[in-house]
């Protein structure tokens, strides 16, 4: 039985529901979505690699039913199919804390502001409740400042830093 939450974030209702594997196709094409505020240092071939990847990992392990401790929540509506998706999973922290971890959120280019990204946030962070999560956490590009936007409107804030400097490697 699929269970489907109905929210009204923006002008339209979204639908969100747990993934089902027929929504494979459609969140890896989002996979290029998660490349947006990307460092500018990093290399754009490399990365879409890595989160189609990442992407495909959370998807293989919301497929096994035997898996309650990571889920993918998809958003969608009667016209465009797909909107969206975001992927949680347990997670143990440095202090050996178990919290819930956020591993992609994308949305759809159409339906960016539209309030998508608030109904996925919604179902995560239900989902990371009813686990008896305390903490929820994720990681974003520092140079997205839309998304951080988003986050911190949401009631994130940052809990670290991390710096990276490039090294020029001189010719042999």
């Amino acid at each position: 039985m699929t269970v489907e939450t109905l929210y009204t974030p923006g002008t339209a209702p979204v639908r969100v529901r747990p993934f089902d594997p027929t929504d494979r196709d459609a969140l890896l094409a989002l996979a290029p979505r998660l490349l947006i505020g990307m460092a500018p240092w990093r290399e754009p071939d490399k990365m879409l690699v890595f989160m189609r990847d990442a992407i495909a990992t959370a998807l293989d392990a919301a497929i096994d039913a035997n898996r309650a401790d990571t889920a993918v929540f998809v958003a969608v509506d009667d016209r465009s199919g797909q909107l969206g998706f975001v992927t949680i999973a347990r997670n143990v922290d440095f202090t050996g804390d178990v919290q819930a971890y956020i591993g992609e959120l994308a949305v759809a280019a159409h339906a960016e502001g539209a309030g998508v990204g608030q109904a996925l946030m919604c179902a995560a962070e239900g989902w990371a409740r009813a686990q008896g999560y305390r903490l929820i956490v994720l990681d974003t590009g520092a140079v997205n400042a839309r998304t951080r936007d988003f986050y911190e409107r949401r009631g994130y804030a940052e809990e670290s830093v991390r710096l990276v400097k490039m090294l020029k490697i001189e010719q042999l």
